[in-house]
């Protein structure tokens, strides 16, 4: 069956019969892209773990193992060197298909999605491009390139207002627009990308080892740093974009929204605890001694503290280390410490944590493959703690706030559930979090009512 004819189904405005996105997945492998499966409640969520990672490209009866999965809803084209791929993905109603492609060149092919209208999706011949946007231009653009997926012909959106609408390709493209080797973007047109998300406060936030659960908290972090830097709502709605774009997959726009808003209301009403105060600088560049000496006055900082001049010396030269807790034991980097390895494990989840370390590797793979960490270009500004309990009640805020049960929250956070449960009413009481609200037969009222409201707490 030749592509033209196989794909043919993705012009219909339905999924098709069983086995669509089957037969549509052959057909891309065989034009030279990579095919994905996607399910989920939204019907486009990887179903496979780690193809970011993916070295070459896994054969055609790979290809045919995963979409024998029953849970396949949908079908996505991974973008960047695997497929040789790049897709521009125009949201934006300003800017339309015709405008987009005089900018970046032409292209014969062409994807209409669920939204419908002048947007889509632009094919182009992958040249090096990084996934990013064009928020920085005010555009609601998004560049698929390496390490992203795009929807495909002949999905279906599921959920949403343009729920049971295809993602489908434009009548003018034609089997041998598909065959013949896509264009390249015109150099020079897209906004100049980065390889990170937008440094904080001198952190360099590695957001593409951020595993799918912990986006919300990840994002949620990463946008309190950079509000005092932003200014306004919107200039920090433009950087939650931009580090979205680095997740994989990315959020959806208004759960950013959403979580920049959240982020913004702590700015405004100075109850931000990121970069509070700041380590002493010279000419502006964080002290690294002093920076050291802050992490002190965090609970559990002494043994960060002393763990990382002996990291230091490893990470000479700024190329990425191995330091795996056992190791570090066994050589008795800090003889104090004994044989044991749980010290020198909690003081590197410290040090990552608070910024002075980022995991570059995560390693696990096999046996033998340790995890490698690398020394930011500069250090965090840290706060300076008074009271050791002020940095478990924000840390338990941040937890909460995203919704994880008192349980889940404590075990996310090292700490027992008696100490959860007390930060959740100290957060409760000064304003911090809303107290519970209970319903019973339809009358709403508070799990305490007759217990006067608490006066609102400092922070610091």
């Amino acid at each position: 069956m030749t592509a033209a004819r196989s794909l043919a189904t993705a012009v219909e405005p339905a999924a098709g019969p069983p086995g669509a996105f089957a037969v549509a997945a052959e057909d891309y492998w065989h034009l030279g892209w990579l095919p994905l499966p996607l399910g989920g409640a939204d019907g486009r969520k990887p179903l496979i773990r780690g193809f970011t990672k993916y070295r070459w490209r896994p054969g055609l009866k790979t290809i045919r193992e995963w979409f024998k999965r029953r849970d396949v809803t949908g079908i996505g084209l991974v973008t960047g060197k695997l497929g040789n791929l790049v897709v521009l993905d125009d949201d934006d109603p300003a800017i339309p298909l015709v405008e987009l492609k005089r900018r970046c060149g032409e292209t014969p092919v062409r994807v209409t999605t669920p939204r419908g209208g002048d947007g889509g999706h632009l094919y182009y011949r992958y040249n090096g491009e990084r996934c990013g946007n064009f928020g920085a231009e005010g555009l609601k653009i998004d560049i698929k390139g390496e390490g992203g997926y795009v929807v495909a012909p002949p999905s279906v959106r599921l959920t949403g207002a343009n729920a049971g609408k295809a993602y489908s390709f434009a009548p003018e493209v034609s089997g041998g627009d598909l065959a013949r080797p896509l264009p390249l973007i015109t150099p020079d047109s897209l906004p100049e990308r980065t390889k990170t998300a937008p440094a904080a406060a001198g952190k360099v936030v590695q957001l593409r080892a951020v595993s799918e659960p912990h986006r919300n908290v990840a994002l949620f972090r990463a946008a309190m740093r950079c509000a005092r830097s932003c200014g306004s709502e919107a200039a920090l709605l433009e950087a939650g974009i931009e580090i979205n774009s680095h997740f994989n997959p990315p959020l959806e726009r208004a759960e950013v929204a959403k979580t920049v808003h959240s982020a913004w209301g702590y700015e405004e009403r100075s109850e931000n605890w990121f970069n509070r105060a700041s380590t002493g600088t010279v000419s502006g560049v964080p002290d690294v001694a002093a920076a050291i000496s802050a992490v002190r006055t965090h609970p559990g900082g002494e043994d960060a503290a002393a763990l990382y001049p002996a990291l230091e010396k490893r990470g000479l030269g700024g190329k990425p280390f191995a330091a795996s807790p056992k190791t570090l034991a066994q050589w008795g980097v800090i003889p104090a410490w004994g044989a044991s390895y749980r010290r020198y494990e909690r003081a590197l989840a410290m040090l990552v944590e608070l910024g002075f370390l980022v995991i570059v590797h995560k390693g696990g793979r096999w046996r033998g493959d340790a995890r490698k960490f690398a020394f930011p270009a500069m250090p965090p500004r840290l706060v300076v703690f008074e009271k050791p309990d002020d940095v478990d009640l924000m840390r338990a805020v941040d937890a909460l706030k995203t919704g994880l049960s008192i349980r889940k929250a404590s075990e996310l956070l090292g700490m027992d559930r008696s100490k959860a449960l007390r930060l959740k009413r100290r957060a409760e009481a000064s304003g911090l979090l809303k107290s519970a609200v209970v319903s019973t037969a339809g009358v709403s009222h508070q799990s305490e009512p007759t217990r006067p409201a608490a006066p609102r707490l400092p922070l610091l």
